[in-house]
């Protein structure tokens, strides 16, 4: 969605995906936070290092293989993991 080389306003960014641009902005900074993209201007966008290895069709698959599958799947075992040792423990 963000050119390579270009840049991209959260109104456009809101545009294309119909989200508000309240989420828009919320998102897109807190990818900032974590070093994903920068805001080169006042709610402007562009890549940064980081985005653009994202942006690799083979590092994006991993990624969402990691988003989608793995990470529900782990959340899944801790969980189960955290009842299984409350379980054993004497509540007196």
């Amino acid at each position: 969605m963000i050119p390579a080389g270009g840049k991209i306003t959260f109104d456009e960014v809101s545009e294309k995906t119909g989200l508000a641009k309240y989420a828009v902005r919320r998102l897109v900074r807190h990818a900032i936070t974590m070093r994903i993209f920068d805001e080169s201007e006042h709610e402007v966008i562009t890549h940064n290092k980081m985005s653009k290895f994202l942006t690799i069709p083979y590092i994006n698959g991993w990624v969402e293989f990691e988003a989608r599958d793995t990470w529900p799947a782990n959340t899944r075992v801790s969980a189960q993991g955290y009842r299984i040792a409350l379980e054993c423990v004497e509540i007196n």
